[in-house]
């Protein structure tokens, strides 16, 4: 009798650490489950920006296969360093990540990237933003990348001001001056008159914090 109930006892409780395993298995595969089917993606849905008018870049975030039961899904973001274009100078800066709002399992998201003017002759320059690897998602390399690229509006400037010769150049005593009666004609536009001691304009400890000079 207590041989066949030791045999009970073990097979019991044998069989309840087994449907336990079970268990725990069943729960990893099902999380792993939802996790790999939890894909998003980036895609640049209006690739071209202008400083002309500041007409705006737009990324779009998609999110497919999500978990019924989310609302949303956060979804983390950076710009790739490889971009051309500076955060803050060139574009408004970007959000280190967004939350997707999902309706069973899936939804979408835009971001805009809004063009700042500089006044700058760059050439034009590229965003790109990369969707940052995180658990609760997946994403293929083909997918995970989005460039908006900003067209440059600036021109560097075909004429300089023509110089007034008829100002005097040499001065018996102390003589305070203002540079700018110097010249005919304005600085062109979106441009900077600046005066320098050098003839080197690329030496800028010697150029001048305005356009009055005092001289003996």
């Amino acid at each position: 009798m207590r041989l066949k109930k030791l045999l009970e006892s073990y097979f019991l409780n044998r069989n309840t650490v087994l449907n336990f395993f079970r268990i725990a298995v069943f729960f990893l595969v099902s999380l792993n489950t939802v996790q790999a089917q939890t894909t998003v993606s980036i895609t640049a849905s209006q690739p071209t920006a202008n400083e002309a008018g500041l007409i705006s870049g737009e990324y779009t975030i998609n999110v497919t296969g999500g978990d019924d039961s989310l609302d949303f899904l956060e979804v983390f973001l950076s710009v790739n360093p490889s971009s051309t274009a500076t955060s803050g100078s060139d574009y408004s800066v970007l959000p280190a990540s967004v939350q997707v709002p999902l309706t069973s399992g899936s939804g979408l998201i835009t971001i805009p990237l809004n063009v700042l003017q500089d006044f700058l002759v760059e050439g034009d320059e590229t965003v790109i933003l990369d969707i940052v690897f995180d658990a609760g998602y997946t994403s293929s390399p083909a997918n995970s990348s989005a460039t908006v690229t900003i067209l440059d509006n600036d021109e560097c400037p075909t004429t300089a001001p023509v110089l007034d010769e008829g100002e005097p150049t040499t001065f018996c005593d102390v003589a305070s001056v203002n540079l700018n009666d110097y010249t005919d004609t304005p600085a062109p536009a979106n441009s900077v008159l600046t005066w320098s001691t050098n003839i080197n304009p690329a030496v800028v400890a010697d150029h001048l914090a305005n356009p009055t000079n005092v001289g003996a």
